[in-house]
């Protein structure tokens, strides 16, 4: 296990600034604590949620070592327990994060959630459009570097069940295409998907 949680407090500080809170997660079958960092206006009207923790499970569980970002412009309660769920089901499993993997099952975790909004699925890409040195972070971790093994950190965004098919049967970079063609603001939570109109709205 490597500890790399000082290497990303430093760069999310660089980046970020300072968390106005923090959500943390403890449970029976995870060894170690994950937090989620609250960012307040890295955005304008958005939240920005930075996990810290995860990195703690990767490599031979989840992949390379990572944390994720989350940005959204509402429904900011609703965030931490289903971001939460999706990492413990991934520790657990074993299951992989890297670009183009996707979550499904919120409508699980809280129905309320995907009513309002339309999105059912959480999608890892890479993280924009923050600076293009924000996927890597800077560590003296020897272990790292004789390896050299970079720790990144990946964005995560809602999408909708038909967002996920288009997905899942074009690939990753047809559908951020598409999703660019059409404008689309994906940390606006209720947006009109792809495919589909957009969430209601009411929680």
């Amino acid at each position: 296990m490597q500890n790399l949680g000082s290497d990303y407090l430093d760069h999310y500080e660089r980046y970020f600034g300072n968390p106005i809170y923090r959500d943390v997660m403890e449970a029976d079958d995870l060894p170690r604590k994950i937090q989620l960092l609250r960012y307040d206006n890295v955005f304008e009207e958005c939240m920005t949620f930075a996990s810290l923790g995860v990195s703690s499970y990767s490599n031979e569980l989840l992949g390379d070592f990572f944390e994720v970002v989350v940005v959204v412009d509402k429904y900011f309660e609703h965030i931490p327990k289903m971001v939460f769920s999706i990492f413990r089901a991934a520790i657990n499993k074993g299951v992989k994060f890297e670009w183009g993997s996707y979550f499904t099952g919120l409508e699980d975790v809280d129905r309320e959630f995907v009513s309002a909004t339309g999105k059912d699925t959480l999608y890892v890409t890479l993280p924009s459009p923050l600076p293009e040195d924000f996927l890597n972070v800077v560590t003296d971790n020897s272990f790292l570097i004789k390896n050299e093994i970079k720790p990144k950190v990946f964005m995560c965004l809602f999408i909708s069940s038909e967002e996920k098919e288009f997905l899942k049967i074009n690939g990753k970079e047809m559908f951020e295409d598409q999703l660019e063609e059409m404008g689309v603001d994906p940390f606006d939570l209720c947006r009109t998907g792809l495919f589909k109109k957009k969430g209601d709205g009411s929680i």
